[in-house]
């Protein structure tokens, strides 16, 4: 038996949270329904089922189980409840360094087990890096990917814009080195909080790509070691980008400071400093380091004020052994017995205020303890906060689910997350229906909004462009689903 949570619904799928209620087990349910899919979706569908189901690694969403009936399509997927890196850069803009090294490191390492099976993604992005519960990444979405045999490569346009590679556009045959590019893409975004390309327009975005035009990390963002890695996979020349296998040796990945783990909280806000560099940020670790220094010092002056003494009171005894065997002296011969033993009291009381390394070891141990401890009840506290926090789809902005690139000849068409429909056009204008689709809004060059409440009162100046929406408007209804929300 099951018990079944909705997560998103859109056009032409819903996707379900499942608990099967024997195990405890949860799952990702998507049902794509069959009456509103034409023949090329099918096979889009059966193609990437056909291609997930033979995948089975630790960085890729598990494709459980998959079936039909005379309605719906179900896949039955891994969860991921922390979302996805989209999610994560809504929240935090871009991610520390160490972070994003630990998301590059994941990353590369599920992309390389794809490409070892002889498939390419096409469509690598943030949002379809989905995260397990316990932070780990997991590559999904493969709606466009495809498998090559043997030197076979592939020339159809397809893609999220900010992240198709130089050569898609350019209509070239490409293969495995589209998705190294892609990656270098989401290194960038991970780590500036926007795409290298992005910009308002698409042409423009396109542009930018065609000429490798993007603004250079700087050493306020990243490492020498990561603009080095982002500048290898942003190359041009596909030729020139690195294998995965030269990514994983990279001394970004390799020599800089990998976290282990991530906290659940670090979807919504920077971790702490003991987390992502714990030898160099850890106030316990600098205390720790700095106490043992000073117990350092205290020793090295204790041990050289007890030479500097032991050589006086050997002069000092020198002298008296010299006047006692020319006077003869009891009484003197007397106390320079008893400064004899002077040396052994000294050296008790050094021990007291200078410890040795054994009692310093075991101060640092304990140290080491109570960060552990401390790092422990941060995860508690964490876990806590995180319980409470808002669901993620209750602050998630607009965002497009569809969109038609016609900006050779028009503009760009796009449906967004509210159902509401509009045309960018070439000469920056815009007219849209709102997500009942019973208004209409036009936007002027210079953010001027006109509202009308029918399609009636459309003035006849812009009848032209109300058709023009009307088409793409029923075009994407009719053969267009819906991106992924979840």
């Amino acid at each position: 038996m099951f018990m079944l949570l909705i997560t998103y619904d859109g056009g032409f799928a819903k996707v379900f949270l499942m608990t099967d209620v024997s195990n405890g087990n949860e799952y990702a349910c998507k049902i794509i329904r069959k009456n509103r899919m034409q023949k090329i979706h099918m096979q889009k569908i059966a193609r990437e089922i056909m291609i997930h189901k033979e995948l089975n690694h630790v960085n890729v969403v598990q494709l459980h189980h998959y079936f039909e009936d005379n309605l719906n399509v179900y896949m039955l997927l891994e969860a991921c409840p922390r979302k996805s890196l989209m999610h994560v850069l809504k929240y935090r803009g871009k991610v520390t360094e160490p972070e994003a090294r630990y998301y590059m490191k994941q990353m590369v390492t599920g992309v390389a087990y794809i490409h070892s099976q002889k498939v390419v993604h096409r469509d690598l992005k943030p949002g379809n890096m989905f995260l397990s519960d316990r932070m780990i990444v997991k590559i999904g979405d493969f709606g466009l990917a495809t498998r090559l045999d043997g030197q076979c490569r592939r020339v159809t346009i397809c893609g999220t814009p900010n992240y198709i590679a130089p050569e898609v556009l350019y209509k070239q045959a490409y293969s495995y080195e589209a998705d190294v590019w892609a990656l270098g893409c989401i290194l960038y975004a991970l780590l500036v909080g926007q795409p290298p390309f992005d910009t308002a327009s698409l042409k423009e975005t396109y542009a930018r790509i065609c000429n490798n035009h993007y603004r250079e990390v700087d050493d306020s963002i990243a490492s020498r070691n990561g603009q080095d890695l982002i500048k290898w996979l942003l190359q041009p020349n596909p030729e020139l980008r690195p294998s995965l296998e030269r990514v994983k040796e990279h001394a970004y990945l390799t020599e800089e400071y990998v976290p282990a783990s991530l906290p659940r909280i670090s979807c919504f806000q920077k971790p702490r400093a003991s987390v992502i560099d714990p030898v160099s940020n850890s106030p316990s670790s600098n205390s720790l380091i700095s106490r043992n220094q000073k117990l350092n010092n205290i020793q090295d002056q204790q041990q050289q004020q007890q030479q500097q003494q032991q050589q006086q009171q050997q002069q000092h005894q020198a002298n008296l052994s010299e006047k006692s065997l020319r006077k003869g002296s009891k009484v003197i011969r007397w106390l320079a017995r008893k400064l004899r033993k002077v040396p052994k009291f000294r050296q008790r009381l050094s021990s007291v205020l200078c410890p040795d390394q054994k009692k310093i070891g075991y101060t640092a141990q304990s140290m080491q303890m109570h960060q552990a401890l401390e790092n422990c009840i941060t995860e508690i506290k964490c876990k806590n906060k995180l319980r409470n926090h808002p669901p993620v789809r209750d602050v998630v902005p607009l965002f497009i689910t569809k969109w038609i690139d016609y900006s050779n000849k028009y503009g760009l068409g796009f449906q967004l997350s509210d159902k509401s429909v509009g045309i960018l056009f070439n000469d920056h204008t815009k007219i849209s229906y709102t997500h009942d689709r019973r208004r209409v809004e036009y936007v002027t060059t210079d953010d001027e909004i006109t509202r009308y409440h029918k399609e009636q009162d459309v003035p006849a100046a812009l009848q032209k462009k109300l058709i023009l929406l009307q088409r793409f408007t029923q075009y994407m209804d009719k053969f267009m689903t819906e991106g992924k929300l979840y």
